[in-house]
This record gives structure tokens, sequence and C-alpha cells, in this order.
């Protein structure tokens, strides 16, 4: 008798623990909600987000967008959102949510889109996602400063990942493990300084990559491998001065649009440009050598490419390369730092009248 009445103590207690986590995720909490009929309705909640405490049947049968907005939503507990069997799109912006515990969504079958963006996230732990058959992710500004290894593994359904305005110094292929089906990922707007070898090789099928506004300044040797369907390798505004020339595919590789403007290049080593193909290719605001940048000019005309100018500068008027004090045509690493800060003051020049934050890192 003695052992069965501590037994059903233990799970009263566990129950009740269990159900002050989930109530106390939301408090008063103003959100609005999207039905599948597109109409709309604001509500207000205290507790977990399910069918039974909306109290009027008709309406959360049918939710498939919850949007909460302004709020005060801390951390999002296990079980906070459960038994919605037609939401798809849930997000909490700007509402000081710091914190993601695993498990926070149960019986949401159908839930396609998480969205927790403008708020104070700063970690997100191995297997919060787990077991969730998200097809988008975005994270974007928040304080983001740490990943832990396989945080995105394993989601087979997940096609996009937005973690840009972030404070990310470093980048991980453990992060991507068994991402077959993604093919967008946006990690813009961080302070990582080296793309590392393989970085995506379990996620074959990124087509899109957003990597501009970092402080790279190292791309390791096939750092791109395995992307056969890249379209967009964006690379702008960083602090390279080099890529390495076995960046890409180990034998050839095919990128719609590479974007390298608003970095440090002063040349591109004539084994890579044999290894890519690239449609459009925007280069301006580098202190490019003036005969490797003739090289890339017939490289393009004989591949069917073709220069566009950056969004931030149309004027064609930029310069665009630097002859060294002694011509040569040989195609070399600009190493005359004096050469290099006149062609600066030149595009600094130019950004005070036509061109728009166009060299800032600098």
């Amino acid at each position: 008798m003695f052992k069965i009445k501590t037994v059903l103590t233990f799970l009263s207690v566990a129950i009740t623990i269990n159900y002050v986590l989930c109530c106390s995720t939301f408090n008063n909490t103003e959100m609005n909600t999207i039905l599948e009929d597109k109409s709309f309705y604001k509500l207000i909640l205290s507790g977990c987000i399910e069918r039974i405490a909306f109290y009027q049947d008709d309406i959360p049968r049918k939710i498939s967008q919850i949007h909460i907005t302004n709020q005060n939503v801390p951390a999002l507990k296990k079980d906070s959102v459960r038994n919605m069997s037609k939401l798809k799109v849930f997000t909490i912006k700007n509402s000081g949510l710091s914190r993601i515990y695993p498990a926070m969504f149960r019986n949401v079958p159908r839930i396609e889109k998480v969205k927790f963006y403008e708020n104070k996230l700063t970690e997100i732990p191995s297997g919060v996602f787990d077991g969730f058959t998200f097809k988008e992710i975005s994270l974007h500004n928040n304080k983001i400063n740490l990943i832990e290894t396989n945080a995105f593994s394993s989601m087979e359904n997940l096609q996009s990942l937005n973690l840009s305005h972030n404070d990310l110094d470093a980048m991980s292929r453990n992060w991507f493990y068994n991402l077959p089906n993604l093919t967008t990922v946006d990690f813009s707007y961080n302070k990582i300084r080296t793309i590392p070898t393989k970085i995506f090789i379990h996620a074959r099928k990124v087509k899109y990559i957003y990597l501009d506004y970092n402080d790279i300044s190292e791309i390791q040797r096939i750092a791109f491998e395995g992307l056969p369907n890249l379209k967009y390798l964006g690379l702008k505004h960083n602090l390279l001065k080099r890529i390495n020339e076995n960046a890409f595919h180990s034998k050839f590789q095919y990128v719609d649009t590479l974007c390298i403007n608003s970095n440090r290049f002063s040349y591109l080593p004539e084994t890579l440009l044999q290894k890519i193909s690239v449609k459009t290719i925007n280069l301006d605001g580098n202190p490019w050598e003036c005969s490797c940048y003739r090289k890339i000019i017939k490289y393009l005309g004989d591949n069917e490419g073709r220069i566009v100018p950056s969004e931030e500068c149309k004027n064609y008027d930029v310069p665009v390369c630097i002859v060294p004090t002694i011509p040569t045509d040989s195609c070399d690493e600009v190493e005359q730092d004096d050469v290099v800060r006149d062609f600066y003051k030149q595009v600094e020049f130019l950004k005070k009248t036509d061109c728009v934050r166009f060299l800032e890192i600098l």
C-alpha cells in the first residue's frame, strides 16, 4: 500500500509541473488568427494554445495561422501549442522571446512555417526542432551566437532557413546534417569569418546562399562542394581578398549569379575561372588589377556570362580596376598599398555623390 501511494503522489506532481510549465507560456497574450477561409480573428489567451482553450468550437478547428506581435512571451515551453490540427503558420515577432524548448508543439501535424524574429534568442539547442515537419524556419533579427550540433538535422521537409541579422561568427556543416530538401539559406548580416570545407555537403539541393555583410576573409578548399543546383551565391560586403581555387566542385561548378562586390579582391585565380561557369557576376567595389579584370571579362565573354552593377551603385563611372606602377599582363594580387588606397578614395568620393552604402566596410 505504501509503494502504491508513493507512485501516485509522484505522478500527481509530474502532471502538475507539466500543467504549470504549459500554462505559464502565455499570459493575456493578444494574437491574430487567420482561418482556412482567410477570415481574421483577434484573440486574447492565457495558458497554452490549444483547441479547447478557445471555447468557440467553430473557430479553433479552422485556424491555419497564428501571429503574435509586440507581446510578452519570454519562452516557448514544452506543449505550448497543441492539438491544433489545421495550424500551418506560427509567428512570434518582437515579443521578447529568449528561449525555445524541445516539443514546443504537440499534435500540430500540418505546421509548415515557424517565424521567431525580432526577438532575443541567443542560442538554438540541439534537438529543439526534432520530430517537426517544418518547411520554413525564420529566426532572423535575434541575438543568436550559438547553434548546437544537429540543431536542424534530419528535418527532411525543411526548404528555407533564415538566420540573418544575428551574432554568429562561425558556421558548421553539422548544423545541416540530412536536410535533403533545403534550397535556401540566409546567414547575411552576421559576424562569420570563415566558410569551412564542405559546409553544405549534407544538404545537396541548396540553390540560394546568402552570406552578404559578414566578416568573411577566408573560403576554404571545396567549401561549396556537392551543390550541383547552385543558382545564387551572395558574398558581397565582406573582407575577402581571394577565393581558394578549389572552393567549388573539384571538377566543374555552375553558378547562375555570383555577387562578390565590395570586398578586397584584386584578382581571381585563373584555375578558379576554369572550374566555374557564371551567367552573371557582380564585381564592383574591389581594387581589381586591370589585367585580371580583363581576363575576367574575356572569361565571361567566352562563356556567355556578363557583369552587372550592384544595386547599391549603378553609376557606370565607378572605378573598376587599378593599374600598378609597373604595368603587367600577368594576373596577380596587388600588393601596392598606396595604389589600393587611391582606388578606395575614388570610391569614397563617388559614395558621397552617387553611391549609397557603396563600400561602408572600409
